[in-house]
């Protein structure tokens, strides 16, 4: 039974994106599937892709660049998991904590382990969905204010 869809768009970043797949924890219940979204083959080395010898690891080609929200939904359409998690090739999931401390460094990793710290089939919706408004909230709160001040400037 797959637990987690861990869903990864790229494009013209194999470094980046090995990165990423590097930092995703590998055990059973977890799907990584990466989209790329028709990366240019004078950058990308299609045969050396990252995440082709991981057996865990779905690779979808695009034919034609369309963008990473519809790379995203290429992906969620092969997702198998109860719970599906979007990570940007950019990013990695960072399980680094500070003495006594259990903040995550970045969402995508507060979202892994909330679902890790917990009884999924006890945990309230409500606090799942808390907990990560709660970190997209802090880890974005300068472009959320600088989005509602423009908007504001607008009105």
């Amino acid at each position: 039974m797959i637990d987690y869809s861990i869903i990864i768009p790229s494009k013209n970043l194999p470094d980046l994106l090995q990165r990423a797949l590097d930092s995703i924890p590998r055990r059973d219940g977890i799907q990584v599937i990466v989209v790329d979204d028709a990366s240019d083959p004078g950058v990308v080395d299609f045969s050396a892709y990252p995440g082709l010898e991981d057996p865990q690891v779905e690779v979808v080609f695009t034919k034609e660049a369309r963008g990473a929200g519809y790379a995203r939904n290429a992906g969620l359409a092969r997702a198998a998991g109860r719970w599906t998690l979007f990570l940007d090739c950019s990013q990695q999931y960072d399980y680094r904590t500070r003495k006594g401390d259990r903040k995550a460094c970045l969402i995508d990793a507060e979202i892994i382990e909330t679902l890790k710290a917990c009884d999924i089939n006890k945990m309230p919706i409500t606090t799942l969905v808390n907990s990560i408004l709660r970190a997209f909230i802090i880890q974005n709160q300068d472009i959320l204010r600088q989005h509602l001040n423009k908007r504001n400037t607008l009105l």
